[in-house]
């Protein structure tokens, strides 16, 4: 086996664990709805999709590869200084933040299907056979990984494109792009989105990887570089004595995933919140969320839950935290971004399907654990006062 097959062997053993792990956190019926979606809008029965998945995996990574040639107009990626190509989807976050400039623009990269696009599938047809063969593997994971791959794999001229970044949620498509580019031999990097402690590490060495804290830095990681941009805590702000309160709550890409955590859901827990004061919510989508779909899902509940609710058109979260006054969230990496600007943080364990402190932040007393469904904001005010 050559270095480079090794590149593409570890990124789908890598994948292959992560899907078993969300299906253990998610169960595996409600990530099978989330992930088959498309096909249940149209009525497709779940149990025919679960049938031609595990009876026929190698079919459905084709299909799932080819649909995606063929439905999909388009990948875009920040370009930076016309060599340096992002693949960012959380908030932006190494354009605003490691790099501190605006100055990128969009591409797109589209891929056609073609003799040179099949002969790329039937290239990795053993690996992908084995992995099949050998565990409980989702094909859609792969067939969406093997898609990434294919397009990049064609698309990135090493003369043209010297470097490549991704963030550390390795997703499959993310990994498709380090992959293709690490055969190249194009320059890669990875960066930390945020500075909690348990993030993801690469499956194979990267030339570069950003992060924020030097904590990170004493991890074992894959990587021949490390390169720290410490983040900036601004002071805390103070709480309004009187009036409403605005709360904020960034909503993850996986907000309505599962039924239990949907933004019916949400609301519901919301709107049970004892509160001595008017709760003014304010909801920030994640930059992947359709935002028209979310408003209109929002007027729809409306008429369910008597919320002071809206949903806020800032992309930037240093715009959405002039806004509020105190967020309230889950497990959303936001979260903290939103404490570093100085807003405090009420963190619950019921607005997500997430491990309960999967970032780490209540064990480290960073966020406040806001656990009833009384407002107390003199406790909250109380424990931040002390951190201080």
């Amino acid at each position: 086996m050559t270095v480079r097959e090794t590149y593409f062997l570890r990124s789908i053993i890598f994948l292959s664990k992560e899907e078993l792990r969300k299906e253990v956190e998610m169960t595996k019926i409600e990530r099978y709805k989330h992930i088959f979606r498309p096909y249940l809008v149209l009525r497709i029965p779940i149990t025919l999709i679960i049938y031609i998945v595990e009876k026929h995996k190698m079919f459905w990574v084709l299909w799932t590869t080819f649909s995606r040639f063929i439905f999909i107009k388009e990948v875009r990626l920040s370009c930076i200084e016309s060599e340096t190509l992002v693949l960012d989807h959380s908030s932006n976050k190494f354009i605003d933040f490691y790099l501190n400039s605006p100055k990128a623009k969009k591409i797109g990269f589209r891929g056609f299907i073609s003799i040179k696009f099949i002969r790329g599938i039937f290239s990795k047809y053993g690996f992908i056979k084995n992995i099949l063969n050998n565990n409980s593997f989702n094909p859609e994971i792969l067939g969406r990984f093997l898609f990434s791959y294919l397009l990049f794999k064609d698309k990135l001229d090493p003369k043209r494109h010297k470097k490549i970044i991704i963030n550390d949620d390795l997703m499959p498509t993310d990994l498709g792009l380090l992959t293709a580019a690490s055969e190249l031999n194009i320059k890669t990097a990875v960066f930390r989105i945020t500075d909690a402690l348990n993030r993801p590490n690469p499956p194979f060495y990267v030339d570069e990887l950003h992060f924020m804290s030097p904590l990170q830095n004493m991890r074992n990681i894959r990587a021949r570089k490390r390169i720290i941009t410490p983040k900036t805590h601004y002071k805390l702000k103070e709480v309004p004595a009187c009036g409403p309160i605005k709360v904020g709550m960034p909503l993850t890409s996986k907000y309505n995933l599962v039924e239990n955590f949907n933004l019916e859901s949400i609301l519901r827990k919301i709107d049970s919140i004892i509160s001595a004061r008017e709760i003014i919510l304010i909801l920030r989508p994640h930059p992947q969320s359709n935002i028209l779909k979310l408003e209109e899902e929002l007027e729809s509940l409306k008429n369910i839950f008597k919320l002071n609710a809206s949903i806020s058109h800032d992309e930037r979260l240093i715009d959405f935290a002039k806004n509020i006054d105190i967020v309230i969230s889950g497990n959303s990496s936001a979260a903290k971004d939103l404490l570093d600007l100085g807003i405090p943080v009420m963190y619950r364990d019921d607005l997500d399907f997430s491990n309960f402190d999967s970032h780490g932040w209540v064990k480290l007393k960073v966020f406040y654990h806001f656990s009833g469904f009384k407002l107390d904001l003199d406790n909250m005010i109380e424990f931040y006062s002390k951190k201080n």
